[in-house]
């Protein structure tokens, strides 16, 4: 079995990455691993670099010094690179070698292969989510649109991308740049569930990693790019009919008492172009 892995690094030096340090550091290297530099600069490989990425039998780098879409970077990844199985990791997660192990035996059969997910931070597990329950024990289950966990760690088996392409539907929304990207590939799986298609994820291993619902004080709605990704996912997956103009409108009153006219303007751009203008200004620039 051929497994592809990605790493998305931004702002970050090779040597202070976690994943890559602790992906160099594993007994079995039979996978492909593609570094992709998202800026805002390009990597010019130290000595200390130059030492880890010696460590990979097959290792490629990428770079795009323009932040390029998370969505684009995923789908690229996996319509580009020839792989039975696509893992997806941020630059900050901690993998062990008995994860990989686990992911490079994988039951093919079944579509998607995520991990337990454990705060960095205390050790408590926050993922995956499903019918509202931390699942906390290897296990396989009925994908539901109850079912939520991060990008970080997730393996997609090519039979998950063969569905997908029945409907000639990308694994990810390209519509969303950066925060949401993960989700979306849930909310799509949902939309081809009412098409009579079904999906199996196993639960297995561990993966450590850094949630900003542990380690960012305050409300996160406060963040541009992650309010954006909240009225996306609104917008475009949860609010049907009337309820998505109340949604809108509700959204505008509630920072139009706040003084919040930037916060306004920006809820107005995302009902007008009903995507992240990251998206739309890549798509433009690729055409």
């Amino acid at each position: 079995m051929k497994l592809a892995i990605i790493v998305v690094l931004y702002n970050k030096a090779i040597k202070n990455s976690t994943t890559i340090k602790s992906l160099s550091n594993l007994e079995n290297n039979e996978f492909s691993v593609l570094l992709f530099n998202n800026g805002p600069l390009l990597i010019n490989a130290d000595e200390e670099d130059k030492v880890l990425l010696n460590k990979f039998e097959n290792i490629e780098i990428v770079q795009d010094p323009n932040n390029r879409p998370l969505s684009i970077i995923y789908n690229d990844f996996i319509q580009n690179v020839k792989a039975d199985s696509y893992l997806i990791l941020d630059d900050d997660s901690y993998v062990d070698n008995s994860l990989i192990l686990k992911y490079m035996s994988a039951d093919l059969s079944l579509d998607l292969h995520v991990p337990v997910i454990k705060s960095k931070s205390n050790g408590d597990v926050f993922y995956p989510v499903y019918n509202n329950e931390v699942v906390k024990d290897s296990t396989v289950l009925d994908f539901d649109d109850s079912f939520r966990t991060i990008g970080s760690g997730t393996l997609i088996s090519k039979c998950l991308i063969d569905k997908f392409s029945v409907f000639q539907s990308e694994i990810f929304d390209t519509r969303f740049s950066l925060y949401g990207v993960d989700f979306s590939l849930f909310r799509r799986m949902t939309l081809l569930i009412k098409n009579q298609t079904k999906f199996k994820i196993a639960v297995v291993g561990e993966l450590e990693h850094s949630l900003s619902k542990v380690d960012v004080v305050g409300d996160l709605m406060e963040n541009d790019e992650r309010y954006i990704a909240m009225f996306l996912g609104q917008l475009l997956y949860e609010k049907h009919g009337i309820k998505k103009e109340r949604f809108v409108l509700g959204e505008l009153l509630k920072y139009l008492k706040k003084m919040n006219f930037k916060r306004c303007f920006l809820i107005l751009n995302l009902f007008l172009l009903r995507a992240h203008k990251r998206s739309i200004k890549y798509k433009k620039k690729m055409k």
